[in-house]
């Protein structure tokens, strides 16, 4: 193990300590270290057996054993067996417990004191595994990490770093996390933990110059260590202390690279790329081993959705930062060809999805899909594709046929959604991913930065926003505080793509106008561009409505003059204006004239011709039946004027809110 020379140790607030060899500062190599170390072992152990008596009595050898295992752990009574401690219990683990260890600040005190696991602390390792994914909470974890980190094996170490990045994972809070991560970083426990395993691995990177076998690390372990100081955003920065622990791990990385699994491989993708400053070298080899288990048909079976969108969005994202991936790989064409191994093996799993618009069954139905390939995967796979090809999309035969999949799956999946939301149904709402409004942002990029957006899709992103819109518009204040849910970002691009007039966005766009006019606070934040875009959307709405409002009056206007001339009649019985009679008030006119008119109308011809002679009933049964079928027409007037008045109800409400 590398020591820690605790002269330069500081408490500086970069929290970046220079690990070096005894002896070594001024011209350091790996081979001179491992020589130096080997051979103060040795001297070590030659002192030792001098210094030892020749007393090999009872008490002498029960005195050693009490001796070796007092320094690591917390301390009960001695016991009364020579060579067997009392066995504690602590959270269901037995342990032999003596005395305690020394603490984190002890052990950084103490310059000539290195970190080694005790035999008898080796069979327990498995109960240590699972007793670190019972600890639930930040401060515990870290309390028994200091109680017992001399136990713990380099796996165990990297499984308490991995528990603290899933607990920081679950907190959704900007100010909770920043709070719980600057906790973290002034805890000493966890310095001790990062700067422990880095020890384990520079003793590791010795093992492999000299071609021994590394032992206590595997691929898994590596990948869960880097995965998780990405997580724990301890390594945003190049200079931070979690930086330099990934980079040290980076050549255990290509080492262990043909026993890694699929998702091992695509974590370490995602990681390195969220980093300030990715090491693209070694991105490229695990690229170049990914493509070559991709054509692999054996082991491209192991590949599942969140796999390929893992590491598919790992290259967009660098590529974004202006990297040549190809000269990084140092083989053209290698970012092309991993590309299509991601479309056709992802298309093999859409043909597998086999998803149906089942209405009786529609929760069970999608929960299934999305468990098997979630909408998120597919969103981010085809936004990957896009950015790094754009429309070279639509003309490679591969990756057309791949977009026209994704173009099937998720039109199925928006019409179930939209059919959830119109339902009210909670499982829409529960469901982890789905198409939300990120979704639906980045799908609409992808296709037309592809150019391959179409009417079809575009309509039902269209119709599923305006629905989660109106979701949004129909919150309870008193409950819970308003909250919208699409970022300015994504907003823009629906709103851009309403200007190509591919589909209908008018519904969209009125519930848009209607929200934004109700709240104002919500766009208080958004930049000059975002503002430009969502007023000329308003701009585009406003001259689609106008014509709408004009018709609509002069519809509204005729009806009534209409209605008027033709329900006059001689008795007076009755007088209707279109404008203000409601429909109810109608029908039951027309009710009472078609009652009226029928009694003339069941008698007899002859028998009505003599009563029409004597008493000219026949002219006043001709005006009845001429004022029913006025109202008739005045009905189907009425009908036609309440639908287009739905239409330009956004239009005169924009009007008035803009006077």
């Amino acid at each position: 193990h590398g020591r820690l020379n605790h002269s330069k140790c500081k408490p500086a607030t970069n929290m970046t300590t220079t690990i070096v060899l005894p002896e070594m500062e001024k011209a350091w190599s790996p081979f001179a270290a491992f020589q130096q170390l080997q051979k103060q072992k040795a001297e070590e152990a030659q002192q030792q057996q001098q210094s030892e008596p020749s007393d090999t009595s009872e008490t002498a050898s029960e005195q050693s054993i009490q001796s070796s295992t007092s320094r690591y752990l917390p301390g009960v009574a001695s016991a009364p067996h020579p060579h067997m401690p009392v066995p504690t219990t602590v959270s269901n683990m037995v342990l032999p417990l003596p005395v305690p260890p020394p603490t984190a600040a002890q052990t950084i005190a103490a310059p000539g004191l290195v970190a080694r696991i005790p035999e008898f602390a080796v069979p327990l390792q498995p109960k240590l595994l699972k007793h670190i994914n019972t600890l639930s909470t930040k401060e515990e974890l870290l309390n028994w990490v200091s109680q017992c980190h001399f136990l713990l094996d380099p796996i165990n170490l990297v499984t308490c770093i991995y528990r603290l990045a899933r607990m920081f994972s679950c907190i959704r809070s900007p100010d909770a996390r920043a709070l719980w991560r600057a906790d973290l970083m002034a805890n000493h426990t966890f310095l001790l933990l990062m700067r422990t395993v880095q020890s384990h691995l520079l003793h590791a990177q010795l093992m492999m110059m000299h071609n021994e076998e590394v032992k206590g690390l595997d691929a898994r372990c590596v990948s869960n260590l880097i995965w998780a100081i990405v997580k724990l955003e301890v390594a945003t920065d190049s200079n931070t202390l979690g930086s330099e622990l990934v980079l040290t791990a980076s050549p255990l990385v290509v080492r262990f690279l043909p026993n890694s699994s699929c998702q091992g491989l695509a974590n370490l993708l995602w990681s390195y790329a969220k980093m300030a400053v990715p090491p693209v070298e070694v991105m490229m080899v695990i690229v170049s081993r990914m493509t070559e288990m991709l054509q692999d048909p054996h082991a491209a079976h192991s590949f599942d959705a969140q796999a390929l969108s893992n590491s598919v969005w790992a290259l967009a994202h660098i590529r974004s930062k202006e990297v040549d991936l190809d000269a990084a790989a140092g083989k053209p064409g290698c970012v092309k060809m991993f590309l299509q191994g991601v479309a056709n093996v992802a298309s093999m799993l859409l043909r597998g999805l086999d998803t149906r618009m089942d209405l009786s069954q529609l929760q069970a139905c999608m929960m299934e899909a999305e468990k098997r390939f979630s909408c998120q995967a597919m969103v981010n796979i085809v936004w990957s594709f896009a950015t790094m090809l754009g429309d070279e999309c639509s003309k490679h035969p591969d990756f057309k046929l791949f977009f026209m999949q994704i173009r099937r799956e998720a039109i199925i999946r928006l019409h179930a959604t939209s059919s959830g939301l119109q339902l009210n149904h909670a499982w829409i709402h529960k469901l982890a991913g789905g198409f939300n409004e990120q979704a639906l942002s980045n799908i609409v990029y992808a296709f037309d930065k592809a150019d391959m957006l179409d009417k079809e899709l575009l309509q039902w992103v269209f119709n599923v926003a305006a629905l989660r819109l109106d979701r949004m518009d129909r919150q309870d204040d008193c409950f819970r505080p308003y909250e919208f849910c699409f970022k300015p970002q994504e907003l823009c691009t629906l709103l851009r793509a309403a200007h190509q007039y591919i589909a209908q966005p008018w519904t969209f766009l009125a519930k848009l106008e209607k929200i934004v006019h109700a709240r104002p606070h919500i766009i208080s934040g958004w930049s000059t561009a975002e503002l430009t875009e969502l007023n000329r959307s308003f701009t585009l709405l406003r001259n689609f409505t106008a014509p709408l409002m004009q018709q609509r009056q002069q519809q509204q206007q005729a009806a009534a003059a209409a209605a008027a001339a033709s329900l006059a009649n001689p008795a007076g019985l009755l007088s209707l204006d279109q404008s203000t009679m409601p429909l109810q008030n109608i029908q039951h006119l027309l009710l009472q004239q078609q009652r009226q008119a029928a009694m003339p109308m069941m008698m007899p011809s002859q028998q009505l011709q003599n009563m029409a002679g004597l008493s000219g009933f026949n002219n006043t049964a001709m005006e009845l039946l001429l004022a029913q079928e006025g109202l008739q027409q005045a009905l189907a007037q009425y009908q036609q004027a309440q639908t287009m008045s739905a239409a330009s109800n956004a239009a005169l409400l924009f009007a008035n809110l803009s006077s």
